[in-house]
């Protein structure tokens, strides 16, 4: 097996659902290992919510449908059967927004809606003084469990919308490259 080299500095966390749940857990308990986190149709866990008290700063960006059938916007039970309580998409952004100390007012704009699916996308962006830890939230609008520009992996009827209004990689890739653990 070959070694391969990897920058310490830059470790980026993200997870779509479940694993959105994690890249925020790992985003407040391990902070010194963590340059930047982006959780897609997740928010933050009520129990993690409480306990998180990162000890650098975290970039984070949140990317939520309104319309997701298993990880409600407004917050509540997750999918039943699947345990836990999230806090609503709202309460995650100002968690992160005070975490990283930025402005609380955001920066907002309507991502254009070019593949009128039945989604819009707000993209909000929190910025900090010192400019070296934003917060970035897309709210899909009328956008299911699922992953922007990804696949629709199950019906509509099932999962919800997925928009082709954003390419969710991109973004992510474009807002974690900016950002080293330090």
């Amino acid at each position: 097996m070959n070694n391969l080299s990897a920058d310490n500095e830059r470790i980026y966390v993200t997870g779509m659902s479940s694993g959105g749940f994690m890249a925020a857990k790992l985003g407040c308990e391990l902070s010194d290992r963590i340059a930047a986190v982006a959780i897609v149709a997740a928010t933050v866990e009520q129990k993690v919510f409480t306990d998180c008290r990162p000890n650098r700063l975290v970039p984070a960006m949140i990317i939520q449908g309104t319309a997701d059938p298993f990880v409600p916007f407004a917050g509540g039970v997750v999918l039943p059967g699947a345990g836990g309580v999230a806090v609503s998409h709202e309460q995650a952004m100002a968690k992160w927004v005070s975490i990283n100390n930025c402005n609380a007012t955001p920066t907002v704009t309507n991502i254009p809606n070019n593949a009128n699916d039945g989604t819009t996308i707000t993209r909000s962006e929190y910025s900090n003084v010192s400019n070296t830890a934003a917060v970035i939230g897309f709210v899909v609008n009328n956008g299911g469990h699922t992953w922007p520009q990804g696949l629709q992996y199950q019906s509509v009827s099932v999962i919800g919308k997925t928009s082709q209004n954003m390419n969710a990689n991109q973004e992510i890739w474009l807002f974690v490259k900016k950002y080293e653990r330090g």
